[in-house]
């Protein structure tokens, strides 16, 4: 309820704002989406230890927001939920020129006994020549980039985040606690993964 009443009393000023002049009404306006962003979706970032375990654990230090990420090129985005997500993601695909996307299911079970090498060549930091795009679907886990000063940055994704991580950041996947994470990758081309490692 305290975050319903403070979303009310925003959207009045915004209205004010907008009466009296237009550069007040985008500083606003942008708080707004912030506001609606971080309600809305699970994801979260923050700055995390420079040597950490492969698995999750508890936030350290201070948080990252969207626009935090934007500004390194990383954008986030949340499917709504209750809608064909296989249409979201054709329209998603058509607007970025990507015409083809599988599903990798990252678990125990559907790598058995390399389970631990492929999360090692996971976990290792690289870059790619190009974008690398991924939709949780199911399960959950952790990407982390690294900021302009060289800080790990880590994103805990659930079900329907979209990330897009530009091409030459450096990062590395981990999965959380849960060890399984079931998503959709997209390419330009025919699907491929080619790290290179820093």
């Amino acid at each position: 309820m305290l975050y319903l009443l403070r979303i009310k009393l925003i959207e009045s000023e915004i209205e004010l704002i907008i009466s009296d002049g237009r550069n007040l009404y985008h500083l606003f306006d942008s708080f707004w989406d912030n506001a609606l962003v971080t309600l809305k979706t699970k994801m979260h970032a923050y700055y995390y230890p420079q040597e950490p375990a492969v698995q999750g654990e508890a936030p350290t230090r201070s948080t990252v927001t969207t626009d935090g990420l934007l500004k390194l090129g990383v954008e986030y985005y949340r499917l709504e939920e209750g809608q064909d997500v296989d249409s979201q993601i054709d329209t998603f695909s058509s607007e970025r020129g990507y015409s083809n996307r599988d599903v990798v299911n990252i678990s125990p079970q559907s790598f058995g006994e390399s389970y631990a090498e492929k999360l090692a060549i996971f976990f290792q930091e690289h870059i790619h020549e190009d974008e690398e795009i991924r939709l949780i679907l199911e399960g959950s886990g952790f990407f982390d980039v690294r900021d302009k000063k060289d800080q790990w940055i880590r994103i805990a994704l659930e079900p329907l985040d979209l990330i897009v991580l530009p091409a030459g950041i450096y990062h590395r996947f981990a999965p959380d606690e849960k060890n399984f994470t079931k998503a959709m990758r997209l390419f330009k081309d025919l699907p491929k993964w080619t790290p290179i490692n820093r």
